[in-house]
């Protein structure tokens, strides 16, 4: 059996308006291991976000646990422990692409040197170091998600977590750029969990969580 990464038992997450409770999550319980590959569905608003951002340690859960047995301390699970993606634009405008990949290990001590060098190499596995140079605004988008999803992988994370990140590509791109990720995770253990509305990137990952009004089906 695989080694459990997260697990999480009874979820609940509500935010409060000035005259009502809104319910993001309810009585979510899930469990990921290494090497999963998850995709999770739902239409907008269903929380599926929620359930990520919770899972990644930027929100907090109101009722409920979670723990990462596999990753340690809540404290240090970015960016060493856990990559994020985003749907929308995450790299930092005033830096490089080269710089915007070198982030996370420079974050975690790394030498400037030595980072630089990992940057890289990681711009060159992705087929994109003819771009190393130049700012976000210069970046198409997919070119822009795929950087993104190189800052993630530069630590070699043992979770990726991507929140529709292909929700804003054209169909022919995404799957491009799915194609680059799997091949880029195919022979390691680092498990990826991937909010999606498309039903055909869904459908290339092994195991499909379903969410409905904050309600989330594992099948597990």
């Amino acid at each position: 059996m695989n080694e459990t990464l997260v697990r999480a038992e009874h979820l609940h997450r509500s935010y409060r308006t000035s005259d009502s409770e809104i319910v993001a999550l309810r009585d979510a319980t899930c469990c990921i291991s290494a090497g999963a590959r998850i995709a999770v569905t739902g239409p907008s608003g269903s929380g599926k976000s929620t359930l990520i951002q919770i899972i990644a340690g930027i929100d907090t859960e109101t009722s409920g646990s979670i723990a990462w047995p596999g990753l340690g301390a809540k404290g240090g699970l970015r960016p060493s422990k856990i990559g994020m993606v985003f749907q929308n634009e995450s790299l930092l405008p005033p830096l490089t692409a080269l710089e915007n990949v070198q982030v996370p290990l420079l974050l975690q001590g790394t030498q400037p040197e030595d980072a630089r060098s990992a940057a890289r190499e990681a711009l060159e596995r992705i087929g994109l170091s003819d771009v190393a140079d130049k700012l976000p605004e210069e970046l198409s988008g997919g070119q822009a998600q795929r950087i993104a999803f190189a800052r993630a992988l530069i630590t070699a994370p043992r979770l990726i977590l991507a929140d529709e990140p292909t929700g804003q590509l054209d169909r022919a791109t995404a799957h491009h750029f799915f194609d680059v990720l799997l091949q880029s995770l195919a022979k390691t253990d680092t498990a990826l969990v991937i909010a999606t509305h498309d039903a055909s990137i869904a459908q290339r990952m092994h195991v499909t969580w379903r969410m409905q009004h904050g309600a989330l089906e594992t099948d597990s």
